[in-house]
């Protein structure tokens, strides 16, 4: 009889602890003060320490806690976890509707308009009530189980408030860092002497993905549930806003301010009212989503690719703000070109502090009339790198300075030039601390050799330490030299020289770009590659010969010249050649096959895990070609995430839109 007393009891604290908490969090409207909401926890936590068998999973109490994961699982999505098309403006968006409407073949019908939140995308899958599986959207088909990380958040229920559950339920929503919480933390690590995050994204798919729970608990993230994604057992409303409605009655925490429209008129005051009032709430948007109400005319408009036809972003402008302008400082790149940067006073813009900008080079300075010690006005073009627009040149006071290039370098006070004809100074010493630093760092990094786990933090340590001077050292790394560096252990050090050893059979392109001569980017490097096999081969080239090569021209083709005629930089060829780095075009590569004979390609948006230049490889290697814009002649746009205008280009022509899984499937099958 106690048994069943104490279960009973054990069963009345978790029902009252859950209603509490559906009150606190998800309603933000608490009935009983924290002081009670504690002593009832405290009750449940001592009830389940002495009788162990009543803790159970749904149990407030094991919020917090759990062993670390070794590792994250992969989750392979049910149905896959979409992204959306963007708008950027007023006409983007009723061209938008308008396609909708001639696939309805009516234009009079029903939206959904809801805030856009900035955070990290999650699946919340419940059986018979209880959450059993949370998992990020990873790549659209498979995730990572964080299935104990979101149990910490006490803003997603574990237990759905429902007497008859369904049998299995699957929603999805938006993980995020609330303002206050995030600016609290960031104070918290200052003051810790670490480093800052650099914006509430980052820390919360920072924290989401931290192997001890604990971690994550201690980060106060919340959720807005924005979609369902499957329901067993249950039939479900037939629009999205009363979807909406009973995943709020099933205790999910539902976004207020979503709004029923019935016109394009009503979106564009939404949209309105946000831009005005985005700064008023306690979490970050950056622009509104538009989703057609009813789920059978969802079903109607269907895909385009990876994105719903029913539904698109509609993005907030380019936020701008004025701060002084109080330095202007310059970096040294790989090719020894002094580039400015804008040093300002702290501001805020977007949710982040800016404090450095883009001021590209010496003539757009000028050009602008920027001066030190002006009033400025910043941008963030698209939400990324913020740049400087041009100077309030009302408020000036007569003490600004205008700007003047260094006659010497700022890193190794050698002469500065500038080329006749560029826009660019460039410092006049190879062996500059700078340029050398960047230009491992480029050797290193995606575009190039792909060294994973060789970051610039690491790159700096080992030219600090004297173990390397130049990039073709890294190959000759003693690994006893490594595990005496800082933080370097034996799984690192293994992982470290696995990754440097496997850049060794990187295609030909992905060296040429590495060497980093001057105008040669990684396009360039294909050409290169295709037209003349080996690195041997290209020294040994004439300017005449470059010229006459559609994509080469004089100015590149002067700077190849050039840099084979250094006899350091055949030094540092001959160095990668000694360690073994291929040389060659297709030596120990993929072999080249010939499926995309004849096809013209236009790659769009991101595709995890895959760089753009890697993708528009993949093409190649297959007899493919790539165009950076949508035509009559393109056969085929393959789209990935955050894909933009392209993707309306290509309907408009009827040009196929495709995945990059379905271009591996074309591949496997033969389009010839």
């Amino acid at each position: 009889m106690a048994d069943e007393e104490n279960s009973n009891l054990a069963n009345s604290l978790k029902e009252k602890l859950h209603f509490h908490n559906y009150r606190y969090y998800v309603l933000d409207d608490p009935v009983i003060s924290d002081f009670e909401y504690d002593r009832i926890f405290r009750q449940l936590v001592d009830l389940e320490e002495n009788i162990p068998g009543l803790k159970a999973a749904d149990s407030p109490t094991q919020r917090v806690g759990g062993a670390p994961s070794p590792e994250f699982l992969e989750i392979q999505h049910r149905s896959p976890m979409l992204s959306l098309g963007n708008v950027f403006n007023v006409n983007e968006f009723i061209a938008w509707h308008n396609r909708a409407a001639t696939r309805l073949q009516f234009s009079n019908f029903e939206m959904i308009c809801e805030p856009k939140i900035d955070g990290l995308a999650i699946s919340l899958t419940y059986e018979n009530g209880l959450l059993v599986q949370g998992a990020t959207r990873g790549d659209g088909n498979k995730g990572e189980d964080v299935t104990s990380n979101v149990r910490t958040i006490r803003s997603i229920p574990l237990s759905l408030q429902s007497p008859n559950p369904p049998p299995r339920l699957e929603v999805r929503g938006e993980i995020y860092y609330p303002l206050d919480a995030f600016e609290k933390f960031n104070n918290e690590r200052l003051a810790e002497g670490q480093a800052p995050f650099a914006n509430p994204r980052n820390a919360a798919a920072g924290s989401l993905r931290q192997l001890d729970p604990k971690t994550t608990s201690e980060r106060h993230l919340s959720i807005w549930v924005y979609q369902l994604g499957s329901v067993d057992g249950q039939a479900a409303p037939d629009t999205h806003w009363e979807i909406m409605q009973w995943l709020r009655s099933l205790g999910f925490r539902i976004n207020p301010l979503i709004e029923l429209v019935t016109n394009l008129d009503s979106v564009t005051k939404y949209h309105q009212r946000w831009i005005e009032n985005r700064n008023n709430e306690n979490y970050q948007t950056d622009g509104i989503v538009v989703k057609v109400n009813s789920l059978e005319y969802q079903r109607l408009l269907g895909f385009i690719s990876r994105e719903p036809r029913w539904a698109v972003a509609y993005k907030f402008p380019s936020e701008q703000a004025i701060t002084k302008l109080v330095e202007i400082g310059i970096n040294v790149g790989r090719t020894g070109n002094l580039n400015p940067f804008a040093v300002l006073e702290p501001v805020q813009l977007g949710g982040v502090v800016i404090q450095h900008a883009t001021l590209h080079n010496e003539e757009d300075i000028l050009r602008k009339d920027i001066r030190i010690g002006d009033q400025v006005i910043i941008e963030r073009a698209g939400e990324v790198i913020p740049q400087v627009i041009g100077p309030v040149a009302g408020s000036r006071t007569g003490a600004e300075i205008p700007f003047e290039m260094p006659g010497l370098c700022p890193s190794c006070s050698s002469l500065v030039s500038k080329i006749e004809g560029e826009a660019a100074h460039r410092c006049s010493n190879a062996s500059c601390p700078s340029q050398k630093f960047e230009k491992i760092k480029h050797f290193v990094s995606k575009s190039a050799m792909d060294i994973e786990g060789l970051g610039e933090k690491l790159v700096k340590l080992l030219l600090d330490l004297d173990l390397i001077s130049e990039f073709p050292d890294l190959y000759f790394l003693d690994r006893e030299q490594l595990l005496n560096v800082e933080r370097m252990g034996e799984k690192s050090v293994t992982n470290l020289l696995s990754a440097i050893e496997k850049s060794k059979q990187r295609p030909l392109s992905s060296l040429i770009s590495g060497l980093g001569i001057l105008h040669v980017g990684s396009e360039t490097s294909e050409l290169l590659a295709k037209q003349f096999k080996s690195v041997d081969t290209i020294a040994q080239v004439s300017l005449e010969n470059f010229e006459a090569i559609p994509g080469i021209g004089s100015i590149v083709g002067a700077a190849l010249v050039e840099y084979f005629q250094n006899s350091e930089n055949l030094a540092i060829i001959e160095k990668l050649r000694s360690a073994g780095v291929n040389f060659t075009e297709n030596e120990n590569l993929e072999e080249y096959v010939s499926s995309f004979i004849g096809l013209r390609f236009v790659v769009t948006g991101r595709i995890e895990g895959y760089t753009r230049s890697e993708l528009e490889q993949y093409i190649k290697n297959r007899g493919g070609s790539v165009s950076s814009s949508v035509s009559s002649k393109t056969n085929f746009v393959v789209a990935g995430e955050d894909a933009g205008s392209k993707l309306s280009d290509a309907e408009k022509l009827n040009v196929s839109i495709i995945s990059f899984a379905e271009l591996q499937n074309l591949d496997r099958q033969g389009l010839h």
